[in-house]
């Protein structure tokens, strides 16, 4: 005689002590894998790439003519470095055809049609729009993330380079022969790494399949408040801080007039409360004229507006600062060398973060791009003092600073992680003004 048990009856029926097995052979995953600050803009484009070419839709052409195709049929801003391009040798011209199938997703299509080029071509996201590039100028452009690694067995985590050493293992052409751009540090709990996109693609997918080991009871993550605190220290003036909102806000009407470096300032004091200058001098000494064409592609902010058009005049990069409470376009070397000091609050850091200089300043050296450092043949600096890392570098440094601080807090929040353990590092080298130990450098 048969009986028939319901599947509710049968969950009832499970021993406590069976339950306990599988909940400690279920992997246990982190609330979040990693803290990247991601906006609409660039979710959708993510979502995009990692969506299936339906049947019927054409994707073909050149470069331009597949990217306006992209563009067209997913609705998403697609930008093409021109300028690199043209270094390799590919024009509007090029006999290069594309025809991406159907079946696979846009990423997997893009990235087997780019790879088998004679010359291979890179794409990425930046300021939510999907740049396409060769692959030399994608290499430049890296960005920081902040990885999760509390949920991992302590074993894992107690050591400092364990993930580290496994990371540059696994994760392809990280090394490149040993002269590798990219850059980590590992921190309590926490792993900070600066990469390309593709391999912090890499990277996650790692970190992914890591915690299909890992097991144990769930966690229960809860997250208190990340806000940033209110400013303390040196103050921005007034006549500053109304540049930086100017930045940070929209672009004004009007931007599509613009033809030329003289038109863009015009522009700029005409829609905006502030004064701007244009370093003649320094722009001709770049061999770059006032009367170079430039063009307006609106973005998010007019800061990241600006960024993309002064990206290639004349074969030059362009860059802003503020200087006398002006904002100044000048040759980007021009920029980088004008420094100014902040100070970052380490309240809602970890207790960790907070008092333990060596880690905080390695997760900053590592995160932003080392040129600005005066170890690294750069004229910033960087010091703490108990509350707060006083930071001496260009305004695209303090950027990075800010976008590390960001996701530092947001790790910061999460509740409900057992405490990571304290790893044993190296002793600082040297003394006075020596550079602290680089764990994260590249090999």
């Amino acid at each position: 005689m048969f009986r028939t048990v319901s599947a509710l009856t049968a969950v009832l029926l499970i021993s406590p002590t069976l339950l306990a097995q599988l909940e400690e052979t279920a992997p246990r995953r982190p609330a979040k894998y990693h803290y990247r600050q991601d906006s609409p803009g660039r979710i959708k484009i993510e979502n995009v790439l990692d969506a299936k070419i339906e049947p019927g839709t054409t994707l073909k052409g050149n470069i331009y003519e597949l990217a306006e195709a992209i563009s067209k049929e997913y609705r998403i801003p697609i930008r093409i470095n021109e300028a690199a391009l043209l270094a390799e040798g590919l024009g509007y011209g090029d006999a290069v055809q594309f025809n991406l199938p159907a079946g696979i997703t846009l990423r997997e299509a893009l990235d087997v049609a780019f790879a088998i080029q004679e010359t291979r071509l890179e794409y990425f996201i930046q300021h939510e729009t999907l740049v396409i590039t060769s692959d030399i100028d994608a290499e430049v452009y890296m960005e920081t993330v902040v990885y999760e690694l509390r949920d991992l067995p302590p074993e894992v985590t107690d050591e400092w380079e364990e993930m580290e050493l496994l990371i540059r293992r696994h994760v392809r052409g990280w090394l490149h022969l040993g002269n590798g751009k990219g850059n980590m540090a590992s921190f309590p709990g926490g792993l900070v790494v600066r990469q390309t996109q593709r391999k912090h693609r890499e990277v996650l997918d790692l970190l992914v399949g890591l915690r299909e080991f890992n097991t144990g009871p769930p966690l229960t993550i809860t997250t208190h408040d990340k806000s940033s605190p209110p400013p303390r220290g040196k103050h921005v003036s007034a006549e500053d801080q109304r540049i930086l909102t100017v930045l940070d806000g929209p672009l004004a009407k009007g931007f599509e007039d613009v033809s030329d470096l003289d038109e863009l300032c015009t522009y700029l004091q005409d829609n905006y409360p502030i004064p701007v200058s244009l370093d003649r001098i320094g722009l001709r000494h770049e061999g770059v004229s006032p009367d170079m064409e430039v063009h307006l592609r609106e973005m998010k902010t007019l800061r990241e507006t600006l960024e993309t058009a002064l990206v290639d005049i004349n074969r030059v990069k362009l860059g802003v600062f503020i200087d006398n409470s002006t904002l100044i376009v000048a040759p980007r070397e021009q920029a980088d060398r004008h420094i100014s000091t902040r100070y970052y609050d380490l309240a809602g850091l970890t207790k960790a973060l907070r008092e333990d200089r060596n880690f905080l300043e390695d997760a900053i050296l590592t995160g932003v791009d080392r040129g600005w450092y005066e170890y690294g043949n750069g004229e910033g600096a960087i010091s703490t003092y108990p509350g707060c890392v006083i930071v001496s570098c260009d305004s695209a440094c303090h950027e990075e600073v800010q976008v590390l601080f960001r996701q530092l807090r947001e790790f910061s929040s999460q509740n409900g992680y057992p405490e990571p353990p304290v790893p044993d590092i190296p002793p600082s080298i040297g003394g006075g003004k020596a550079a602290p130990p680089f764990r994260g450098e590249s090999q």
